[in-house]
């Protein structure tokens, strides 16, 4: 099987002028119209891939954050309000305000975050290292010590 040509920023300008050449009044669900965006779509769909490919770790993992944001956003009927799209600035006032004794909830609710988005959060930053108060042990379980974990 034939492998596709990554298309070039040049091909890809040379598309979308197609497009941008198309008349304002172009009626939208129309062949005209279809066949302009077309080979614009397919061009977009081998290139953006391969662009992803062959970034650096650091734009990956940037791209990789915006696109989790932007999906969050598009998910929730309230921006900002998830483990993703909310501030980090937040989440460090979260967490002093956890350490000086407020509970997850009370978190969540003064915040205006998903109460579920601080549990996962706070577990998250835990195994990072980053102290969060630890969550009450309930009194109805008993507890056994740990074992060690062998390698």
């Amino acid at each position: 099987m034939k492998k596709a040509r990554i298309p070039t920023v040049g091909d890809l300008k040379a598309l979308a002028e197609r497009v941008l050449q198309l008349r304002d009044d172009a009626p939208f669900f129309s062949l005209e119209v279809y066949e302009a965006l077309q080979p614009l779509r397919a061009a977009l769909g081998r290139a953006l891939p391969a662009i992803f490919d062959g970034c650096s770790e650091e734009a990956r993992a940037e791209i990789d954050r915006q696109w989790r944001l932007e999906r969050s956003m598009r998910a929730r009927k309230y921006t900002g309000t998830g483990a993703v799209d909310t501030p980090d600035e937040t989440w460090e006032q979260m967490r002093a305000a956890s350490l000086a004794g407020e509970s997850l909830r009370i978190l969540a609710e003064r915040f205006g975050v998903i109460h579920s988005a601080v549990v996962n959060r706070s577990v998250r930053d835990r195994f990072r290292g980053l102290p969060w108060k630890e969550p009450p042990v309930p009194s109805n379980v008993i507890s056994f010590p740990r074992s060690p974990v062998s390698p």
